[in-house]
């Protein structure tokens, strides 16, 4: 079932809700274009011109491995390439680690 709204924005659709999360194959297929440096012969060259860029962004990406990455405001990133399900495992499985190790402190 869905319930319409009406909105003053032009083009824009408005769900509650989230999307389907993305699978493992599909996050795989993303890490390795993102990986590689390779062009296909159909893309225009403002789609080559911006995968370029794109990869740039992604310059630290290895398609053998998971990469922690540390932002600009010091939040840490784990970019794993699962899909939803293995990243919503892995979210549970440090939650649970989390709340049983006990807190460090750090000496001054």
């Amino acid at each position: 079932m869905a319930y319409v709204e009406a909105t003053e924005a032009p083009g824009r659709s408005r769900w509650k809700g989230t999307g389907r999360g993305l699978s493992y194959r599909v996050c795989q297929a993303i890490k390795q274009v993102l990986a590689g440096c390779d062009n296909r012969d159909w893309w225009s060259q403002r789609a080559q011109a911006r995968m370029g860029e794109i990869r740039a962004e992604f310059a630290w990406l290895d398609v053998g491995t998971t990469v922690v990455v540390a932002g600009p405001d010091g939040e840490i990133q784990w970019w794993t390439f699962g899909g939803a399900g293995a990243n919503a495992s892995l979210s549970r499985a440090l939650s649970d680690i989390a709340m049983t190790t006990p807190p460090t402190t750090a000496s001054r």
